[in-house]
């Protein structure tokens, strides 16, 4: 090939190195290209082999005539192809830094060159470089949320190794982190014997839980994730433990419980109630020996719950899984725990048994998970269909929500059904027959004539699936899109930072001074602001911790006007029915009252402390960003936002009132109309009692909520300013750095040039990928 120092011949020699892997083929089958090459090289075949011989070539021979001309005419040309959106703007400066090296340094050979076969110093493969107006699109929306997750992870990855600057791998590190420690639970919940255990191996794949007919403990069990399977029995401590004794008082099968226990361990209860609780890890194989009633001695009467730890692909995902004891539990206090750890589940499934389905205990607690749990979503498997006809499955069905019906209009809530009803699904599903296809009896499970996808194990997996990592998951969506911001945030700052770092690679020592004094003057400035913006901060949290304080007297006041209100419903009742129909109240219509109005009423306080720091929160965050905005901060995901916090953090009611019923229905057998004034002491006495445990676990949620809001609300706002302090040391740092390898290292600057726009290459790329990621979810 001869070179030719003309303006049309360096448009064509742009042209063919304007070719990267990523449009190579594009080129190959594009007619304008195809005229291009064979006007260049018309005996020679056109293949990526070739291609890449001909940009080497062109650079070679470019080094050899050094013609300024010429190379004036190929910046020309790069130019107009960035204008035509062919090459990226990095691109060209690529181009630009091999030129400039080529022509100012003799003895350097162009096959020495890192990546020589892809066109010496290039690093084209890197580039996002669009061949005639087709670009390049990263679009992640049909990605699963698992695809979605390991891009995020190789991206982040790459980046890391990309850039330099320790704030900003602090970043990517954080992004990391959340990335691993994901989570997302289930909750599973039903009477005794609806089919839990069965439904759970099933999805799991393994026949890692008790499935009897009676069942083997009714311990709460959580199940997580680990390479090497362990377990870890929790004990009850003895706040937990009194809390029980007390009820029993009350309550005869707690009573029961608990003089059998004693009865049992004597002298030695202390070794497992202590005052913080017990934990023991042990071996799974052991673990019957603490669950079990009928191995485990009495000494599953002691345990609180079971941590159990598998290597099981579905906990892989960060799924735990939150297996409760049945609703029919005698112990109560397992159902408050219960209530706990729902509370927090992002997904809740109730069972129920085909042929037993819609209990009184179904539909009491599907119906107290909606409306007082903060529960949003719930999946109903209707189990053992296996054992009734699809006629009767139907019925099954329509038996339930008509049972959900006839609740709430008892309770005069018969206008809340259809808002109840749009969050249940309902599936039906054999899961005895779905876990022989999990479990290698494949065989067996045919002759029953169910397929595994007639079992509905598919049907409950897709659900799954759907809700916790789907694209119309919340948390999923908000996992992804909030750490690729994060990605984009520390690429784009580090491309920025290497850009100019280029420019003033090329700049005299004299003028870098000069910036560096103007920097240092500028952030001493910026330091000043910050100071400012952190000593309000201080302030603003203080008025918000005050007025936190302010909000918890509220409630307690609260909470005594409902003590109040309780009683006089209560009594004003008996009083009616005893002096205006001669007779006493029924007992249903008294519990009704007592637990409607607690629940109602507890909600009522959860909600206004809720709308209360919500709005104070919104204006102290709002007084911030208004100052924040001086600084031009891109506060990405650090903004502190109460409503997403909420969302996130539901408050349900927790408390089981079962023993405050027994103790009001135990002092309305004995009264009479004569004896009101006894009654009225007895139910003074007991919501006394009971309103101690309220306003105590009430205060407990509320202060512990409080310093939680208050610790990520200062985090939130603290955060980016800090960071920006960080990356004015580290700007500082750079500058000088630059200016002493300017002054005393000349050839070291140009390599550093070249390692730097190979890196915004790169970086460019990572921002495009990342962009589709937060953008396209």
């Amino acid at each position: 090939m001869t070179f030719y120092n003309s303006e049309e011949f360096a448009k064509l020699c742009a042209i063919i190195l304007s070719v990267n892997e990523e449009n190579m083929d594009t080129a190959c089958k594009t007619d304008s290209f195809g005229k291009v090459w064979k006007k260049l090289f018309e005996a020679r075949a056109l293949n990526k082999k070739n291609i890449e011989a001909a940009k080497n070539e062109i650079l070679a021979e470019f080094k050899k005539q050094n013609s300024a001309a010429f190379k004036n005419y190929l910046d020309k040309a790069m130019a107009k192809l960035h204008e035509e959106d062919i090459l990226s703007w990095q691109r060209v400066q690529n181009y630009k830094e091999v030129f400039t090296v080529l022509a100012e340094n003799d003895a350097i050979d162009i096959s020495s060159f890192p990546h020589a076969r892809q066109s010496a110093l290039i690093f084209a493969q890197n580039d996002i470089v669009k061949m005639h107006g087709t670009k390049t699109k990263h679009d992640f929306t049909n990605k699963s949320f698992q695809e979605k997750i390991d891009i995020l992870f190789e991206l982040l990855n790459e980046t890391n190794k990309l850039i330099e600057s320790p704030s900003q791998r602090a970043k990517l590190e954080k992004a990391k982190k959340a990335l691993d420690e994901r989570s997302f639970s289930i909750g599973v919940t039903g009477v005794m014997n609806a089919g839990k255990s069965t439904l759970l191996n099933a999805i799991l794949r393994a026949d890692i839980l008790g499935t009897a007919v009676v069942p083997e403990t009714a311990n709460l069990t959580i199940l997580k994730y680990a390479q090497t399977p362990k377990a870890v029995v929790n004990f009850w401590n003895i706040r937990e433990w009194q809390s029980m004794e007390k009820s029993g008082k009350f309550l005869p099968r707690i009573a029961k419980f608990i003089e059998d226990t004693k009865s049992k361990f004597g002298g030695n209860l202390s070794d497992f109630i202590t005052d913080k609780g017990v934990s023991k890890e042990i071996n799974i194989q052991e673990l019957s020996l603490y669950t079990s009633a009928a191995k485990s001695d009495m000494k599953c009467n002691l345990v609180k719950s079971v941590e159990l730890y598998a290597n099981l692909a579905f906990l892989k995902e960060g799924v735990t899984i939150v297996d409760t004891p049945g609703l029919d539990d005698p112990v109560t206090k397992r159902e408050e725990i219960t209530k706990e750890y729902l509370s927090s589940c992002d997904l809740m499934i109730h069972l129920m048994n085909a042929a037993q389905s819609a209990t009184a205990k179904d539909i009491d607690f599907i119906i107290d998970a909606l409306m007082y749990q903060g529960i949003s979503r719930l999946l109903v498997v209707i189990t053992r269909i296996d054992a009734i006809s699809e006629n009767e499955l139907n019925e099954v069905i329509e038996y339930a929500k008509t049972s959900i019906k006839m609740q709430l209009e008892r309770q005069n809530k018969g206008g809340l059904f259809s808002a109840i009803i749009e969050k249940i699904e309902f599936i039906p599903i054999a899961a005895k027959i779905a876990l022989m296809y999990r479990t290698n009896r494949a065989k067996e499970a045919e002759e029953t004539g169910y397929s595994e996808e007639k079992s509905g194990i598919f049907a409950v997996e897709n659900y799954l699936n759907s809700v916790l990592f789907g694209n119309g998951s919340e948390k999923a969506n908000l996992l992804i899109t909030s750490n690729a911001k994060i990605l984009y945030l520390a690429a784009e700052e580090s491309l920025n930072a290497y850009k100019k770092e280029c420019e003033n690679l090329n700049k005299s020592s004299d003028k870098l001074k000069a910036d560096l004094e103007n920097l240092q003057l500028q952030n001493s400035k910026t330091e000043a602001k910050i100071e400012n913006l952190l000593l309000s901060l201080k302030t603003v949290l203080k008025e918000l911790e005050e007025f936190a304080k302010t909000l918890l007297l509220e409630m307690d006041a609260r909470a005594n006007s409902l003590h109040a209100k309780i009683f006089s419903r209560v009594f004003d009742d008996v009083k009616y029915e005893l002096e205006k129909n001669k007779k006493k109240p029924s007992s249903e219509r008294i519990t009704y009252i007592l637990q409607s109005g607690l629940k109602d009423g507890i909600l009522d306080l959860v909600r206004d402390y809720r709308f209360g720091f919500s709005k104070q929160s919104v204006l102290a965050q709002e007084k911030l960003l208004s100052q924040f905005d001086n600084l031009k901060l891109d506060l990405g995901t650090e903004t502190f936002h109460v409503k997403t916090f909420f969302a996130s953090n539901a408050l349900g009611v927790k408390q089981d009132f079962e023993e405050l019923s027994a103790r009001v229905l135990s002092a309305l057998k004995q009264c009479s109309k004569n004896t009101l004034d006894a009654f009225a002491e007895n139910l003074k006495n007991a919501l006394k009692d009971e309103f101690i445990n309220i306003k105590r676990e009430l205060n407990a949620l509320l202060s512990s909520l409080n310093n939680t809001l208050l610790g990520e609300f200062q985090t939130k706002n603290e955060e980016p300013l800090r960071s920006l302090q960080n990356s004015m040391k580290e700007e500082i740092a750079n500058l000088n750095n630059q200016i002493t390898l300017v002054e005393l290292h000349a050839a070291k600057a140009k390599e550093r040039g070249i390692i730097l726009r190979d890196r915004c290459a790169k970086l460019e790329n990572i921002i495009k990928k990342t962009a589709g990621l937060h953008g396209n979810i």
